[in-house]
């Protein structure tokens, strides 16, 4: 796929499924500005920790990203809250995932995605701090001797 057409199909993206996104504004969620090349939608908050929902092209079954695109590209909805806190010497981020879907067309994905995104909120706001360092990943953050 050329940049324009990436261009393009992220513009989209972002017009057709920001509406739906916007629901999360009243429960402190912010729209922040595409960044990359990829279609994607995200929302974060950052209290009472780091949670993020995405609405994104899925990659290829290679795991690389697709070259085409169109209204049936699949798309994946998840959500991830991170903790990351100091742990002695070490700065450790406790990581938890929630995938609604992984792979349904956009043009499905788009009719009920305004319901889907609070579904999905509802979900990783319901975690507790315990929840996420209890059944998360637990990833060290390696720090340069300028960041201690």
């Amino acid at each position: 796929m050329d940049s324009e057409t990436f261009s393009r199909a992220c513009r989209l993206v972002r017009a057709e499924a920001s509406v739906a996104f916007a629901g999360l504004v009243h429960r402190g969620f912010g729209l922040p500005e595409q960044t990359g090349f990829y279609p994607r939608v995200r929302a974060e908050r950052e209290e009472p920790w780091l949670l993020g929902i995405d609405f994104w092209m899925t990659l290829d079954e290679g795991g690389d990203y697709r070259t085409e695109w169109s209204r049936e590209a699949p798309f994946e909805l998840g959500a991830a809250a991170a903790i990351t806190r100091q742990e002695g010497p070490d700065l450790i981020r406790y990581w938890k995932r929630y995938v609604l879907y992984a792979s349904r067309p956009y043009d499905v994905a788009l009719r009920v995605l305004a319901t889907d995104v609070i579904a999905v909120a509802e979900v990783i706001e319901s975690w507790t701090e315990q929840t996420i360092v209890g059944t998360g990943e637990r990833v060290a953050i390696r720090q340069t001797s300028r960041a201690r």
